[in-house]
Parts: C-alpha cells; sequence; structure tokens
C-alpha cells in the first residue's frame, strides 16, 4: 500500500434499500431508529475507524419505483444525526455531505463550524455540486449546467473560508470576571462581493482549535477533479476496475500537484462493498443473494438520476458509449461504463449491486490480500467500505472480521493516537 496505515471508512446511506435490507441476523432496529445509526457508530469506533461517511439526498424521488424500494427517499438528516452520534463515539469522524448548489454559504460556514465545536474537531464537509434536477426542483430552482456548477462552487468554498478566518484563533478570551467574550480587534468582516455569492460577516462561530473542518471531495470529471486539486483533504474516487482506478489516482495527483501542493498530502479512498465471512463459501453465499436482491426497474431508475439527462429515452440495451454525449451528471460513472463496454442495463445492474467485484468476497485474510494488492496497483491511501447488507451487522462484521486482520498486518491503527479527524488521516 502506499500509506502504511490504510484509511478506511464506513459509508451507510440514508435510505432503506433492498440490498442494505438484507440482514443475516434478525434487525434489531429500523434505520430510523436512533439505536440504528448508534450501533453504527460504536461498533466503527471498536473498529479504530477514521470516520463514517454521510451521503445525502434532498429527497428527489417522485415515482413509484423509488418510493416503493426506498432509493434515495426518505432520509433524514445528516447533520442533526452527527449532533447525536458524536456523543456516542469520542474518536471516531464524521462525514457529512452538503451541495454548494442548495445551500447558502454563510449556512454551510456557521453549521459546519457548529458540528467542529460539537465533535471537538472531528467533522469532515463532503463538498458537491450536485446534479440531478429533481432534486433542485424541491427548491423551486434550476440547477446550473455541469462547468457553471463548478465555477459557482470555487468561489462558493473561497468564501466560506474567508468567514472561517473570519475569527482568529486567539480571539475568544471568555474573561467573564472583567466582562470580555472576544477582542473586536480579532474578528473581522469578510465583505465578500462575487459574481455568484456575497456576504459581510464576521461568521457567528468561532474558531475552534482544531482548525477548520476537513474538506472532501469525490467528483471524478475534470472539473471536480481541478476543484479537488485546490481544495480536497481526502478524495473519494468512484469504483471501478484497477487499472480505471490507476488512471482517476493518477489524474487526480496532477490535479493536486498543478495547483501547487504535494500530491501525496491527500488521502485517496476508492469504494469497496464487499463481503467478509468465516468461510469463503459463506461470503460466496451471501454475496449472490445481494446481487439478486435488487429488482432491474430500481437500478435503471437510479442510473437515470445520476445521468443528467431522460436516459430512459433509450433502450436499456442500448450501449453506454451511444449516448454518452448527452451526459451532464456523473460523468467518471458513465465513462467507466463506456470502457468496459457496458449497456444501460449492465451500468445500472453495476451501480445497485454493491458486491461487484469479487475479489473482496471471501475470508478476512482472502479481503485483506485484495486489498493491498489493489490499493498498491493504484496508489491509494484506503478505502471506503459501503455497507452491503443491514449496516449495522456489515460494520460489526467488518469489525470482528476484518480489522483484526488489517491490524495484524500494520494495515489499521489498534488504538487512536488522537482526537480530530484531520489527525486521524495525517
Amino acid at each position: 500500500m502506499t500509506n502504511k496505515n490504510s484509511h478506511l471508512t464506513i459509508c451507510p446511506f440514508f435510505q432503506y434499500e433492498p440490498d442494505i435490507g438484507l440482514a443475516f441476523e434478525q434487525r434489531e432496529h429500523d434505520w430510523t431508529d436512533i439505536g440504528y445509526w448508534e450501533m453504527i457508530a460504536r461498533e466503527a469506533e471498536r473498529g479504530r475507524y477514521d470516520a463514517i461517511f454521510f451521503a445525502d439526498f434532498w429527497g428527489a424521488a417522485r415515482d413509484p419505483i423509488s418510493i416503493r424500494y426506498g432509493k434515495n427517499f426518505p432520509m433524514l438528516d445528516p447533520l442533526l444525526l452527527v449532533s447525536r452520534l458524536s456523543a456516542v463515539a469520542e474518536h471516531l469522524g464524521f462525514i457529512v455531505t452538503m451541495s454548494t448548489s442548495f445551500y447558502n454559504p454563510y449556512m454551510v460556514a456557521r453549521k459546519m463550524q457548529t458540528l467542529n465545536h460539537i465533535t471537538n474537531g472531528r467533522i469532515g464537509w463532503n463538498i458537491v455540486t450536485s446534479i440531478n434536477q429533481k432534486e433542485a426542483d424541491q427548491l423551486g430552482m434550476t440547477l446550473p449546467g455541469h462547468s457553471e456548477r463548478y465555477e459557482r462552487a470555487y468561489e462558493y468554498v473561497d468564501l466560506v473560508k474567508k468567514l472561517w478566518a473570519s475569527w482568529e484563533p486567539d480571539a475568544v478570551i471568555n474573561d467573564y470576571e472583567n466582562e470580555w467574550i472576544s477582542d473586536p480587534e480579532k474578528v473581522h468582516r469578510v465583505d465578500f462581493e462575487g459574481e455568484w455569492f456575497s456576504s459581510a460577516g464576521p461568521l457567528a462561530v468561532h474558531h475552534h482549535p482544531a482548525g477548520d473542518p476537513v474538506l472532501v471531495q469525490a467528483g471524478s470529471s475534470p472539473e471536480g477533479m481541478r476543484f479537488a486539486g485546490k481544495h480536497a483533504e481526502m478524495i473519494f474516487s468512484p469504483a471501478g476496475p484497477t487499472p480505471v482506478k490507476k488512471e482517476r489516482a493518477d489524474k487526480f495527483r496532477a490535479a493536486i500537484s498543478d495547483a501547487g501542493r504535494d500530491p501525496y498530502s491527500v488521502k485517496l479512498l476508492f469504494p469497496i462493498g464487499g463481503v467478509v465471512a468465516e468461510s469463503r463459501s459463506e461470503a460466496e453465499e451471501r454475496a449472490a443473494q445481494i446481487a439478486e436482491s435488487v429488482p432491474d426497474e430500481v437500478g435503471l431508475n437510479v442510473l437515470q438520476g445520476m445521468s443528467g439527462f431522460d436516459l430512459l429515452k433509450y433502450s436499456p440495451d442500448t450501449k453506454v458509449s451511444e449516448i454518452l454525449d448527452e451526459v451532464s451528471g456523473v460523468q467518471g460513472l458513465f465513462n467507466m461504463a463506456a470502457g468496459k463496454g457496458f449497456t444501460i442495463l449492465d451500468t445500472a445492474r453495476f451501480i445497485t449491486n454493491r458486491v461487484s467485484d469479487e475479489r473482496f468476497v471471501g475470508t478476512a485474510k482472502d479481503v485483506a490480500d485484495s486489498l493491498e494488492a489493489e490499493n498498491e496497483a493504484v496508489g491509494g491511501d484506503g478505502y471506503m467500505f459501503r455497507a452491503t447488507y443491514f449496516a449495522p451487522h456489515y460494520v460489526r462484521d467488518m469489525t470482528n472480521l476484518l480489522v483484526p486482520e488489517l491490524q495484524k498486518r500494520g494495515r489499521m491503527r489498534k488504538e487512536y493516537e488522537s482526537t480530530t479527524l484531520r489527525k486521524h488521516i495525517a
């Protein structure tokens, strides 16, 4: 592996999906119960993971398929969950998704800095520009085009950073005896006037000693890579075969270098949806059940939302390469699918089968061997584990089986050596 300490995060999604709901034991909690999320946090902390990553969507589903099967709908608000879970886990980090297209920059700056204080420096912001007009419809707005979304995002993040910097680190005094809470000379207006955003400042939340929230990015289009190169401290690169991952890793490192930064100062993680069990046969049996658990109509419906256009006007047997010019959504996914010769239906099955790579199905030794080999080949820094069945049980099983194997190999920490997310991933 490029980095001796593989950075692992767990990625539970904010919806009840047929494959996540495929539990191999009786479920103790439904996904709306706080006990569900507390179990995930406790097991992740016990496994000494860096963070839990929370995807988020704005309730874009209005069709019967999404509503019936619970794809991206309904969902809870991750920011409110983190406020609770940070008290359950004392070291675990939390990464939440907030869109530059749907939130006002001042609102994000305030919410993220507040969570920074609540978690005591364990919060990260996954920066997205959003791709689905149905999400924008919830707010009565028209989503800008792909390139404009990223142009706006540059200005947006610049403003958020200026708001965070409007308080000098030692501005808060809290001298109650002398009635001196903060030093006015160390709290500054920002008077930001951009093409799309403006704010007078200063921010209503002061600096945290751990620094600003960790910035995370996952865009794999050329614009997304350039944006990550300038701003990201951690990158989640999309799934794909090893050569595709290696190509993306090289492009991300180049984008970071082009921005004048050390290309290895940013942690690069790849998503994995594996199954680990006591025996290979048990793991393969579970993987087969998961692969068969999601109807094709669900995958096609989700893929249309990721495409950014009316994808389903084409036959499911249409080659992705034939419609690539129309894609304005998750371009990295569709480029990968085109390169592999996938049809639309192939791609739909790929994205809904969380166990899409048999190399990561087996015993702890099998999976650890595959993780080491691939991470070395692609030049990454670790993985983002995506639950392939009932998430609390999945995290528990990975903690019980895979984590000890990785710890034995020196690939994961045995104890937390820090208390902040930024130091966890350093």
